[in-house]
């Protein structure tokens, strides 16, 4: 396993184009793009800066699993995704260092590559996505 860099930054956010003002108007940030997931019923905001991004993170309908994140937890710090060399080589090392995480498999995201999330009661309660770009 090697880490490369730390890839973006996870925000949790209630309203994607409140938030947004913050990070545009106020600290002068731009938007690189925006997409959805709708199979995870979320809406996406990647905001580069510097050699890493900011990537908020909003739910896109009522039914989504992103809305009890934002219920328990509120808005903030969702995860700190780290680019890595070998998805399952991560996975494995991690494995036998007693990190569980949130899917059984890495899942393969068009555009980005392959990710997973860590399960936080296992690190230090924080999740770690760990994200092996598409080459």
């Amino acid at each position: 396993m090697k880490v490369l860099q730390i890839d973006h930054i996870g925000i949790a956010v209630k309203n994607l184009e409140e938030s947004l003002q913050l990070y545009t108007e106020a600290l002068g940030l731009e938007v690189e793009k925006q997409f959805e997931l709708p199979e995870r019923h979320v809406k996406i905001s990647f905001i580069p800066c510097g050699e890493s991004a900011l990537e908020l993170v909003s739910a896109t309908t009522p039914q989504s699993p992103f809305n009890n994140l934002l219920e328990s937890e509120g808005e903030g710090l969702y995860h700190i995704a780290l680019s890595i060399d070998n998805i399952n080589d991560t996975i494995s090392f991690l494995k036998e260092k007693g990190i569980r995480f949130q899917s059984n498999e890495a899942q393969k995201i068009p555009g980005v590559g392959k990710v997973i999330f860590t399960d936080p009661s296992t690190t230090g309660n924080i999740s770690f996505e760990f994200i092996e770009r598409e080459k």
